[in-house]
């Protein structure tokens, strides 16, 4: 895709030539044209434009009354409402009431209430969005695409903006889990113009390049590592807010600790978001620890994307080395482990998990152009470049208890910096942060 690679760089291209209506839309815009290619990536946008408006005109015509703390979700899983449900119980039993509104593809898998239908006058604005003059091509992008993309923001923002205003002046926190999805922004859009309201986008991964430039007035981020990543990409510093619930209590480990006796892959193929594909280095490196560790020491943890679209681990005995999601052993809790693996990846939340969970990780140090903020965050303090290196030191750990002593300080270092601890009264910092309260 050349220039689309470049998440930054195509977002302000977008802005430059279409204006800021597709610069709010660009994540939908960037991903569609990635996968496809001339007709088929019009045929695709066109597609998902029939949908979406088959859905606005289903929608209800009103919401009913909603609470003064609303949270929308436009996907499931651990992206989705599974970032943001955790946060949900404690908000309650402090005698908050909170109203979830679904996408409407999400009935049936997440409880929730519907926003209301757009109005004549965004479904005619959806129209004219079509009928925009041609401006200066984007390489790889069809105008058609973005002219979609655009009606369909306007749809939906013309929904959020009936829903937000039936509910009167009664909410004042929009929870979300991500900003920049065409559903997501538009409810933040739509918060902007509601004085009473603030915005608060949950982090619910590792800051990428689609991150940014953020579109909440406030963002919640996992721990002080997060927030220079999200300074960085210029997001105002009274707009950031430290805490998850992904921090765990420390575990007490013994003092004499468990040497590791097997190495787990975290295994992530699929992913695009590092400017370059990673299957060779993966594959390259399987292969290495493949030929030097027996088959009870040596497992590839792959991804649920992995599962569904495939992986290159298919010849010869790599393949019988692979475990398919969930992996239970990733799975943090309050004990240590009785027998720890020495967990090898790139970047990835599930290294996080890992080393609360009471594993040795290790990261991979090799070169990408992208989400350089990302690395920042999810790359453990030991890192490697090749299968050679980390068989050096999963010898040295199996071996040598001090060192092993060291690594866990040094780790425990590292999570102290990418998450850390939810303050009790969370909310009521995030609506004390953000745009002035005459904003809008």
């Amino acid at each position: 895709m050349g220039g689309l690679l470049d998440f930054g760089r195509f977002e302000q291209s977008l802005r430059q030539t279409w204006g800021e209506d597709a610069a709010l839309a660009r994540h939908e815009i960037y991903f569609i044209c990635r996968r496809r290619r001339g007709w088929r990536q019009i045929a695709h946008a066109a597609a998902a434009l029939l949908r979406d408006a088959w859905l606005c005109a289903r929608l209800p015509r009103r919401t009913p009354p909603l609470s003064a703390t609303v949270c929308a979700v436009s996907l499931a899983g651990a992206s989705g409402w599974d970032s943001v449900s955790p946060l949900l119980p404690a908000l309650r039993a402090a005698g908050q009431t909170v109203s979830v509104l679904v996408h409407p593809r999400l009935q049936g898998a997440v409880a929730g209430l519907l926003p209301a239908a757009p109005g004549r006058a965004e479904w005619r604005l959806a129209v004219l969005a079509l009928f925009q003059p041609g401006r200066s091509a984007l390489p790889g992008v069809s105008p058609w695409t973005i002219r979609c993309c655009l009606a369909r923001r306007q749809l939906w923002l013309g929904s959020w903006r009936r829903t937000l205003t039936d509910a009167g002046n009664n909410t004042r926190a929009l929870i979300l889990h991500n900003d920049f999805d065409l559903f997501s922004a538009a409810a933040a859009e739509a918060a902007r113009e509601m004085p009473a309201i603030r915005s608060v986008c949950v982090q619910h991964g590792l800051p990428t390049d689609e991150f940014f430039p953020t579109r909440a007035d406030v963002q919640l981020v996992w721990g002080d590592a997060s927030r220079k990543t999200y300074l960085a990409h210029n997001t105002p510093p009274n707009a950031l807010v430290i805490g998850t619930y992904r921090a765990k209590p420390a575990i007490r480990f013994p003092q004499y600790l468990p040497a590791p006796r097997r190495i787990l892959l975290v295994s992530q193929t699929h992913t695009p978001i590092f400017g370059r594909s990673l299957e060779n280095d993966f594959l390259r490196l399987a292969t290495e620890l493949d030929r030097d560790l027996q088959q009870d020491s040596f497992q590839i943890l792959l991804h649920p994307e992995e599962n569904r679209l495939g992986h290159p681990y298919a010849a010869g005995n790599i393949r019988s080395r692979c475990r398919y999601p969930p992996h239970a052993t990733l799975i943090p809790n309050d004990a240590a482990l009785k027998q720890p693996a020495l967990v090898v990846g790139f970047c990835s939340t599930a290294l996080v998990e890992a080393a609360q969970a009471g594993h040795f990780v290790l990261g991979m140090h090799w070169e990408v152009p992208l989400s350089l903020g990302a690395l920042a965050v999810g790359v453990p303090q030991y890192r490697v470049r090749s299968g050679a290196e980390a068989l050096r030191l999963f010898n040295r750990l199996r071996e040598n208890h001090r060192f092993r002593s060291e690594w866990r300080h040094t780790q425990t270092l590292w999570l102290d910096s990418v998450c850390a601890p939810l303050a009790p009264g969370w909310l009521d910092d995030c609506l004390r942060h953000g745009r002035d309260p005459g904003d809008a």
